[in-house]
């Protein structure tokens, strides 16, 4: 009986011996010298097993950590997608270990989260989907379930001063685009700087309309 058993454990030991390691890969992001102080990279890493990540900037998430808040407040891109799109599928291996893009914290941060961001808040990032999906996921390893979220360090900004307005304005206006019976109406945005030239990174999601 005793010999079964050794026989047995020694045989599951060879089987772990022999089945390859599950590809490891790591999320970064670092600040980056061009833009500061909201410029950062966001890189991911391999160990150089062969795995296939999505990389999308659009999938990271940060919750800023205010002063006197309970909660966390959430920075989401605008236009993150809710699954995985065949163009953002990247393979890495030991010949291309790692993908990486910029990316402007002000992309993802307004308000009162931008805010506290400046004052030096602890901010938690975490790259991915909310839920798990055979549509959704950011690592696929060839042993192993595929990972739908890699978090990522915590960070803080060195506090900053309030920002000046700008120099010149920027002038939004509004005009109708075209229009289709029985389609619902929609409405073409520009944006044009008076001055000098400018960053502006529009959200859709923070237009809001008085409809009387």
């Amino acid at each position: 009986m005793n010999v079964r058993i050794a026989a047995s454990l020694l045989g599951l030991s060879l089987s772990l011996l022999a089945a390859p390691a599950t590809a490891q890969v790591q999320a970064n992001l670092r600040p980056d010298r061009v833009g500061a102080p909201y410029r950062f990279v966001l890189e991911l890493v391999s160990d150089g097993s062969p795995v296939d990540v999505v990389f999308d900037r659009r999938l990271l998430t940060l919750r800023v950590h205010a002063e006197g808040r309970r909660r966390p407040l959430t920075c989401r891109h605008p236009a993150a997608p809710s699954r995985v799109l065949s163009s953002r599928v990247v393979h890495l291996d030991s010949s291309s270990s790692r993908v990486a893009e910029w990316l402007d914290l002000r992309m993802y941060c307004t308000g009162r989260a931008l805010a506290a961001l400046r004052a030096g808040a602890p901010v938690d990032a975490r790259y991915g989907f909310r839920r798990r999906g055979s549509h959704r996921w950011v690592v696929k390893p060839e042993q192993g379930p595929p990972i739908h979220r890699l978090d990522l360090a915590q960070f803080t900004l060195a506090p900053l001063a309030a920002e000046l307005p700008v120099d010149g304005p920027i002038r939004l206006s509004l005009r109708p685009s075209t229009l289709h019976v029985g389609s619902p109406p929609s409405l073409r945005v520009t944006l044009r700087s008076a001055g000098a030239a400018q960053v502006v990174y529009p959200r859709d999601d923070l237009y809001s309309f008085h409809i009387r």
